[in-house]
């Protein structure tokens, strides 16, 4: 699902050619290849980078987009000069056309039939043939249906592909409901706010993102948060970036989500973006380093110290001892009811609202009494804020 024109199209295939003229000089190695798969004959690209390692190589995927193919898939990504630096196998996949004639990955949308998850178990296999690749260091990356794609993988071959990032791309609505890997699986999303092809608050064809995120959450079991604002390094792109990172889950397996205030549906820092293009960080280099901390294992090297207090661990019994700013808020953490009780009687029509960290409004109202009760039942397990008036107060949910 990515839309390029035929001026992207174009620079991508320069991109590719310069690869294979310069190929003698670089040692690089760009390959074309099929297998046979279902009765069709599947294609993909390799790229070798110049100092491959011929001992147990990690191996990524990169998938492209609706309507796109490897080639474009290659060049918009720019992953070569990444490759050539860490030594990690390059593979892009081409997708199938559906009943239209367009390319894609076939996540369960209307007109799709194409056994795809099959053909890269197929292709993982045949590449095993070719290479020595480190078996438990095989990654999934994509642009938008690509980015659908590396989710279905981690959902149905968990055991095959130690982590995933998804560029613009989402999880089927209701596919969480099918969706039992038997481990924790450390995933990246980066997603603009602003995205017209796949919103970022979800559609008929997608799960909201945050509720992508609070998902992938849970299962990895993250403990601690962290939320921090990237520098605003290109002002003219009409956007910023927050980066959420959720960790500490089992393995040390983390989930982060770069969360674009006004990005579009772009790869990030591509050498062919076009208006919506986020350019204050390079998303292929970001992916690489995420991805070149695990395996099939979890985190390869040690779990970092934690960052802060663990949400399911952190005391604050001594919230129901004494006001706090003229209110108190009990029980906490909570799981289920939480009241609000207010010192001054005189005065208690008052508002509250709570929120998650980014500010996004869950509930709201007004203290009619000297207190009030809610229900946070719904919520996900986290941290979140209420705000009385002027004062705010941080609560757990378990």
């Amino acid at each position: 699902m990515v839309r390029k024109s035929n001026y992207k199209l174009l620079k991508a295939t320069l991109l590719l050619t310069s690869v294979l003229v310069f190929r003698p000089i670089m040692a690089q190695d760009t390959i074309y290849d099929t297998l046979i798969h279902a009765n069709l004959d599947r294609a993909y690209l390799i790229y070798e980078p110049a100092n491959l390692d011929s001992i147990s190589v990690p191996l990524v995927l990169n998938f492209h987009g609706y309507t796109s193919n490897m080639e474009e898939q290659f060049g918009y990504s720019n992953f070569a000069p990444i490759a050539d630096t860490a030594g990690f196998l390059l593979v892009q996949p081409n997708g199938l056309p559906d009943q239209f004639g367009t390319t894609h990955w076939n996540v369960g949308w209307v007109g799709s039939q194409g056994d795809d998850v099959g053909f890269v178990e197929a292709l993982l296999d045949t590449l095993l043939t070719k290479y020595d690749i480190d078996t438990t260091r095989i990654y999934s990356t994509g642009m938008s249906n690509g980015g659908f794609f590396s989710y279905k993988l981690a959902c149905e071959i968990p055991n095959r592909i130690a982590a995933i990032a998804s560029v613009t791309g989402s999880m089927q609505p209701n596919q969480k409901n099918n969706c039992s890997p038997n481990r924790a699986i450390p995933i990246m999303q980066i997603h603009g706010t602003t995205d017209e092809t796949v919103a970022y608050n979800g559609s008929f064809i997608a799960d909201p993102i945050d509720s992508v995120v609070n998902y992938w959450k849970r299962n990895n079991g993250t403990r601690y948060e962290v939320i921090d604002s990237l520098p605003d390094i290109n002002m003219s792109d009409g956007s910023t970036v927050v980066h959420y990172h959720y960790s500490h889950g089992d393995s040390c397996s983390d989930v982060e989500l770069y969360k674009i205030f006004g990005g579009g549906h772009d790869w990030p820092n591509s050498p062919y973006g076009d208006a919506g293009t986020n350019y204050d960080f390079d998303a292929s280099e970001k992916i690489w380093q995420f991805f070149a901390k695990y395996n099939l294992h979890g985190r390869v090297d040690s779990c970092p110290e934690p960052p802060e207090i663990p949400i399911d661990t952190i005391d604050t019994t001594s919230i129901k001892e004494k006001m706090v700013n003229g209110f108190k808020i009990y029980p906490n953490p909570v799981e289920q009811f939480i009241t609000i009780e207010l010192s001054n009687a005189s005065n208690p029509f008052q508002s509250y609202t709570v929120t998650d960290l980014t500010g996004k409004v869950l509930l709201t109202g007004y203290i009619k009494a000297d207190k009030v009760t809610l229900d946070l039942s719904k919520l996900d397990k986290g941290l979140y804020l209420i705000q009385v008036e002027e004062f705010r107060q941080r609560i757990i949910v378990h």
